[in-house]
């Protein structure tokens, strides 16, 4: 998982005995990140997270849970077998081929049409001998944000798969009245085999629901930046394989809900951000690629989102939560959620629609702004170095009876010529005297 800040951890003295606390595993409110992290070290824990992602039919991060005890020292090769058939079975009913989310997935991908196969050497270049004649080597994975990989695999795989079980929502925030009817009509025309309903968050319009080509459309009288709000997307991303959040005025073309189901039936962790696609003569259109450009190729792609215009997998919607209350416009809320999409992992590639118009402008809201700044880590957006919501680094100290040190190893962090961080420190049931210590010495400094 990618992440712009840095964290560290410093012991401090030996470590005592764990307070274990019973966590009830069986809780089925929690999700697979929770039960691993209440329970790290246990691979008990890992196995019941990868069921429920089977269950989910995320096979990909289910197989990555699984990699990731195969070499156990308390799982012997009998209880493995028995989960890695649990999941070749989710593998071998899958509707959709192997998810690709990330270079690796692409490289260990058994299905040999991701491969070129090779057809010449460059002269003059050493090359391990003897050479395969038949061996094929995979295209560069470029740096920061390319996603390329994706879009090649999706095109050489996807047709394996099946629109028609795709579940896409589409969240509609209208920033002008009477706009809902136009975009709900407008939904009716696409082209998309596969089950479709939508939202509109709309202050100003009369609440309802209808059927629309076979789809549920409902409009909701109050804006998407709400908790009321948050609580509807939640339930929407857990019924959803793909949500589309909407803001503005969009023009598109018929085939958009199809050409999105495209890419992200080959990924789980695609973000797809809208682009206006300015037509400069040529054979480029919407599906050539070439409207791409380097605009999300940068170090920081959530920065090019613009607004609440993306298309985002369900499951990680669920994951990283809706966007947050605390913002005025979606400019900002928008990228706000892009970044937090961005810390899980996800790639972005963008989506290109005909027109892109109502966003608001980001100098608008400044205390937008500030949150955005607060919330975000990223060298681009905080040129000053100063105390912010979430740091660029976070130091943990895990502590037990360590009053006689402790004060050295946070000194030692807070002396940094770094002011945008803090320090957390896990007191271990510590019976020394350690808790008072820190009380005493920090309770009035922000940054521990």
């Amino acid at each position: 998982m990618r992440d712009t800040g840095h964290t560290a951890v410093l012991p401090t003295g030996a470590s005592g005995a764990v307070n274990r606390r019973f966590i009830d595993l069986e809780n089925q409110s929690l999700t697979h990140y929770e039960r691993v992290e209440a329970q790290p070290r246990n691979p008990w824990s890992r196995f019941r997270a990868m069921l429920d992602l089977v269950a989910r039919n995320d096979l990909a991060q289910a197989q990555r849970l699984l990699d990731g005890v195969t070499y156990h020292p308390r799982i012997d090769d009998d209880i493995l077998s028995i989960y890695a058939g649990h999941l070749r079975l989710a593998w071998a009913s899958a509707a959709l081929p192997l998810r690709i989310d990330t270079p690796a997935d692409y490289l260990s991908n058994p299905d040999g049409r991701l491969l070129t196969p090779l057809r010449g050497l460059t002269a003059g270049r050493k090359v391990p001998k003897p050479f395969p004649p038949h061996m094929a080597l995979p295209p560069l994975v470029g740096e920061r944000n390319d996603a390329r990989f994706i879009e090649e695999a999706a095109a050489a795989l996807i047709p394996r798969g099946r629109a028609e079980a795709v579940r896409l929502h589409v969240i509609y925030s209208p920033k002008a009245p009477a706009r809902v009817e136009r975009a709900f009509e407008s939904l009716s025309r696409q082209v998309f085999p596969g089950r479709l309903s939508a939202t509109a968050f709309a202050p100003n319009e009369t609440e309802g629901s209808r059927t629309v080509a076979g789809g549920a459309f409902e409009t909701l009288a109050q804006p998407i930046l709400s908790p009321e709000a948050g609580t509807h997307i939640r339930r929407i991303a857990e019924e959803s394989d793909l949500v589309l959040f909407l803001d503005g005025a969009i023009s598109a073309d018929e085939l958009l809900l199809m050409r999105m189901c495209w890419h992200a039936g080959v990924s789980g962790r695609l973000v797809q951000p809208l682009v206006e696609h300015a037509a400069q003569g040529g054979l480029a259109n919407p599906f050539s690629g070439q409207v791409t450009g380097a605009r999300y190729t940068t170090r920081y792609p959530f920065r090019e989102v613009q607004g609440l215009n993306m298309a985002v997998p369900g499951p990680i919607l669920q994951d990283v939560g809706p966007p947050d209350s605390r913002f005025r416009d979606t400019f900002h809320a928008g990228r706000e959620l892009a970044f937090r999409l961005f810390n899980e992992g996800c790639w972005f590639a963008p989506l290109a629609v005909r027109q892109l118009a109502g966003i608001s402008d980001p100098k608008a809201h400044p205390d937008d702004a500030a949150l955005y700044r607060g919330l975000c880590p990223n060298d681009w957006d905080r040129k000053k170095d100063k105390t912010y919501d979430t740091p660029k680094v976070s130091v943990y100290i895990p502590a037990y009876n360590a009053s006689r040190f402790i004060r050295r190893a946070i000194d030692s962090v807070l002396e940094q010529d770094v002011q945008d961080l803090t320090v957390c420190i896990a007191d271990d049931g510590s019976a020394d005297g350690t808790k008072e210590v820190l009380e005493r010495h920090y309770g009035g400094e922000p940054r521990v």
